[in-house]
C-alpha cells in the first residue's frame, strides 16, 4: 500500500510541476503579446527622418527608398513641424520647405503625432495637400 501511495504522490508532484511549466509559459506568452501591440508594428506608419544635423528633418515613410515624402493636410503640417521641432529639444520651426500637391491629391490625415511617428493615419482625397521636404528648427544660422 505504501508502495501506491509513493507512486500516486510523485505523480501527483510531476503533474503539478507539469502545469506549473504550461501556466508559467502562457504567462509569458500573454506578457509578450501584452507589450508588442499592433499600433507599435512600425513599418507602415510615417517617421520623422533626420538630416545631416539634429535640427533638420524630414518626414519619410519607413521602407521607402525614393524620395518621396508624406502628403499631409496643409494646415496640419505647418502645426507638426513646429510640434516635432520642440519634442526635438530645437525651438521653433525656422524653415520649412514644401511642395504643395495638385487638388484631390491623396494625402495622409487624422494622424495622430507620438514618439516622432505619425500613428493611426488614414489615406483619403484632399483638396490642399502638401509634402514637407526639410524642415530646419531654431536659429537662422542652424
Amino acid at each position: 500500500m505504501k508502495l501506491v501511495q509513493f507512486i500516486f504522490i510523485n505523480q501527483f508532484g510531476l503533474l503539478c510541476r507539469a502545469l506549473l511549466h504550461t501556466s508559467t509559459q502562457a504567462t509569458e506568452t500573454a506578457e509578450i503579446n501584452k507589450t508588442k501591440k499592433p499600433e507599435d508594428d512600425f513599418s507602415t506608419q510615417p517617421y520623422v527622418h533626420q538630416l545631416t544635423a539634429k535640427c533638420r528633418w524630414t518626414l519619410k515613410m519607413p521602407g521607402n527608398m525614393t524620395e518621396d515624402g508624406v502628403p499631409l493636410p496643409l494646415e496640419f503640417s505647418d502645426t507638426l513641424a513646429e510640434r516635432i521641432c520642440q519634442d526635438l529639444n530645437c525651438g521653433r520651426a525656422h524653415n520649412v520647405e514644401k511642395t504643395t500637391l495638385p487638388p484631390n491629391s491623396s494625402c495622409y490625415h487624422g494622424c495622430l503625432y507620438q514618439n516622432l511617428r505619425l500613428q493611426n493615419c488614414s489615406e483619403t482625397v484632399e483638396m490642399r495637400c502638401s509634402v514637407t521636404t526639410k524642415v530646419v528648427c531654431g536659429m537662422a544660422f542652424l
